[in-house]
Parts: C-alpha cells; sequence; structure tokens
C-alpha cells in the first residue's frame, strides 16, 4: 500500500498542481473505479489470479486515505485543519472497523445460496461499496469541481 500511495501521490499532485483540490477529487473516482475489477477478481477468478488481484487491488486503495487527506487539508481553513483531520480519520477507523459486523446479517440474507453465501455477503462488502464510492466520489467531483478550483 505504501507504493500505491506513492504512486497515486505523485499522480494526484500532478493532477492539482493549479492549486485545486478537484484534480485530488478526480484521481480518487479514477483509482476507486480503476479498483472495482480487481476486487471482483480478488473474489470470483481461482486462486493464482486471485492473489494477483488482490495485490493489484491493495495497490490502488493505498492511495485512498492519504487522498482524501489531501483533499480535506486543501478544502478545510488553516485553523481547522487538524480537527478536521482527526475527524476524518476517526469516522474512517469506527465506519470500516466496524463493517464486518455486517457480515453475519448479510450471511442470513444469503442463507438460500448455502454453496456461495460467503462469496455474496462479501461481493456486497468489498467490489460493490468500492464501485459505489466510485459513483458518490464523481458525483461530487462533477457538483463541485468549480467550488474547489479556488480552495
Amino acid at each position: 500500500r505504501a507504493s500505491g500511495a506513492a504512486v497515486f501521490g505523485y499522480v494526484s499532485d500532478r493532477a492539482s498542481r493549479r492549486g485545486s483540490a478537484a484534480g485530488r477529487i478526480l484521481v480518487l473516482a479514477v483509482t476507486c473505479t480503476f479498483n472495482v475489477p480487481f476486487t471482483f477478481g480478488a473474489l470470483y477468478l481461482p486462486v493464482p489470479y486471485a492473489f494477483i488481484s488482490m495485490l493489484i487491488a491493495g495497490f490502488a486503495a493505498g492511495f485512498w486515505v492519504p487522498g482524501c487527506i489531501a483533499v480535506v487539508v486543501h478544502v478545510v481553513p488553516a485553523a481547522m485543519r487538524v480537527s478536521a483531520v482527526a475527524l476524518f480519520l476517526f469516522v474512517t477507523t469506527i465506519t470500516g472497523g466496524n463493517a464486518t459486523a455486517l457480515e453475519p446479517p448479510l450471511q442470513l440474507i444469503f442463507t438460500a445460496y448455502p454453496e456461495n453465501h460467503n462469496v455474496l455477503t462479501l461481493t456486497i462488502l468489498y467490489p460493490i461499496l468500492t464501485a459505489y464510492a466510485a459513483v458518490l466520489i464523481f458525483i461530487t467531483y462533477r457538483n463541485n469541481k468549480n467550488v474547489y478550483k479556488d480552495a
């Protein structure tokens, strides 16, 4: 993940070289979209290819937290940056750490498919939520690209 953060951090810096957070948001959206097929591959490909797909997905996912922090730092006023980053890390830790609590209720929904209810549950929690995040980030970019140019 560190190499992904370095590579995509460089790409994000190049995209926002004119001082715009909109470029960073666009890189986040593209990275998230790029990652979706590899998250599906990690669950559905045979073993050697699933590991390769998971490696690529982890590489791309290494940018999300540093990229989001860069956007928060760019958009929030200087007097509130430390609090904003702390709040961001708190929310992501709480929601990400408790996401595994969603697995048992989802498995109960898929009990009609006993042979692959685990894979169906993980499909909702990993690739589908990644695709949903990509859509939300693209919507954020589209609706606010002019706002973030002056931030």
